[in-house]
């Protein structure tokens, strides 16, 4: 079986797709971890004597770590997005610019485009969880030191 060049971009785009869709299920798994991870750390607090007040705090710490996976996550998203479109450009004109070559995953290109995962940090949708857990933590870390 002979693969024309045709063929092996459309598999690209295919393989594309997958990576994209893979960053995206990455990025929805570590929401969920980080609500789990923060709500058993103020569980388990809420057992404990005297070193309730750190535990609580303790808790911010995955909500903080996974905020910044999620935005790191969708940043590669959106690299690999244009990564895509430049590729589906490159199959339906053979002069587009940049050239990609069938299989190239790199994104150093497209890097410019882009902004970087600290920026990413305050969109509503990457900040809104960790933001809710912050304000959840910080509110029962107030409430165990009036309640003293």
């Amino acid at each position: 079986m002979i693969t024309t060049e045709h063929d092996l971009r459309l598999r690209h785009l295919d393989t594309l797709q997958g990576v994209i869709n893979r960053l995206s299920q990455n990025s929805f798994a570590i929401r969920g971890w980080s609500v789990t991870l923060t709500s058993a750390i103020l569980a388990f607090s809420s057992t404990q004597g005297n070193v309730r007040g750190a535990l609580i705090l303790l808790a911010l710490v995955p909500a903080w770590i996974f905020w910044g996976l999620d935005a790191y996550y969708l940043r590669q998203e959106r690299l690999f997005r244009q990564l895509h479109a430049a590729a589906a450009r490159r199959l339906i004109d053979v002069n587009s610019h940049p050239d990609i070559e069938p299989f190239d995953m790199h994104l150093d290109a497209f890097g410019h485009t882009v902004a970087p995962w600290r920026r990413l940090l305050l969109v509503p949708h990457v900040a809104a969880i960790p933001a809710s857990l912050t304000v959840i933590t910080v509110s029962v870390s107030l409430f165990e030191i009036v309640s003293r």
